[in-house]
């Protein structure tokens, strides 16, 4: 397979296809007792490893490549950008097609992307970066 970047497309696209195959089920009549949901927990770690240490209040590269030890991250954080379009993507196509989209849930360090026609901010529920991902305070 390659890269931990193979590795994590291929699992992606599979479960994608899985969310497409039972939406399209779904369209034509079937009974289908899957909820459309995925949760993916940190898929941009193959680009970024050592996110653990990333406890600055905002997502900054300049941080990430110190973290990262890397002079230039700009092809990590490109592919990173690329994964969360092909995603928002993926949701608006089905929507349009069949009038829902699967929900997918995405809990990681990446922050303020710049999605081109998708505006990042409207898919981020919550910020967890200075609090942590529970806020026991609530």
């Amino acid at each position: 397979m390659g890269s931990g970047a193979n590795w994590l497309y291929c699992h992606i696209t599979l479960f994608l296809a899985l969310h497409q195959y039972f939406i399209e089920l779904e369209h034509n009549g079937f009974n289908v007792a899957i909820p459309s949901i995925l949760f993916l927990d940190q898929p941009t770690q193959v680009y970024f490893p050592n996110f653990q240490h990333d406890n600055a209040e905002i997502f900054d590269t300049k941080d990430i490549a110190n973290l990262e030890h890397k002079e230039n991250i700009d092809g990590d954080i490109k592919a990173v950008t690329h994964l969360f379009i092909r995603l928002a993507k993926y949701c608006h196509d089905l929507k349009e097609q069949y009038g829902y989209a699967p929900q997918i849930i995405i809990t990681d360090h990446a922050d303020n992307l710049d999605l081109g026609d998708y505006e990042f901010e409207s898919f981020v529920k919550s910020r967890w970066r200075t609090r942590g991902l529970i806020d026991i305070d609530e």
